[in-house]
């Protein structure tokens, strides 16, 4: 199961490096991090008020992505099986790794674990740091195939809220310590 937790940490890094490179960008006030990502002295956006795309041309998103939290799940037959899963989650920092700027986190279902540990899983990214929590930020969604190898990988954009509410595109991770997470968003 090792080598699916760095699968695991390289598709959050990817969602993070996306989400990261996106907050760095419109967010540099100074102001200091607290908990999970940046706080601003601007109030959290009120559920009424409606984010327009504004993803509007081809971006690319560098960002850096670290391991905060990472459980597997033995479901059914003792070991490593079909079914088993795995959660995680992390902030994602700017490509230079100083500043934090967003958080993502994700879960996998092993589908075919004595293939390279092949597992589906779910992310979700959010690079804006203004409101009080992840939940209210506006988030990037990633799926796909991830496997146990040490090779950079691919998933999946597949929507988003917000001003990411119209993006599409695809992730890279690469596997290291930590995790560079490329996100190629398009509109």
């Amino acid at each position: 199961m090792g080598r699916r937790t760095v699968f695991v940490l390289l598709v959050t890094v990817l969602a993070t490096s996306a989400v990261g490179t996106a907050l760095a960008a419109r967010t540099s006030n100074g102001a200091g991090t607290v908990g999970w990502g940046r706080r601003t002295s601007a109030p959290a956006p009120a559920a009424s008020e409606a984010s327009s795309a504004r993803i509007t041309s081809a971006q690319t998103i560098r960002t850096v992505w670290r391991v905060g939290t990472f459980k597997q799940f033995d479901i059914g037959a003792p070991g490593v099986t079909a079914g088993d899963s795995y959660v995680f989650a992390g902030p994602l920092y700017d490509q230079t790794d100083t500043e934090r700027i967003g958080f993502m986190s994700g879960n996998c279902v092993l589908a075919a674990p004595h293939f390279h540990g092949l597992a589906t899983c779910t992310v979700t990214a959010t690079p804006h740091l203004e409101a009080p929590s992840p939940a209210f930020g506006d988030q990037i969604t990633l799926q796909g195939w991830n496997d146990d190898t040490p090779y950079p990988f691919k998933q999946a954009i597949t929507g988003g809220t917000g001003i990411y509410q119209n993006v599409r595109g695809d992730v890279l991770a690469e596997p290291g310590d930590p995790f560079r997470i490329t996100f190629r968003l398009l509109p």
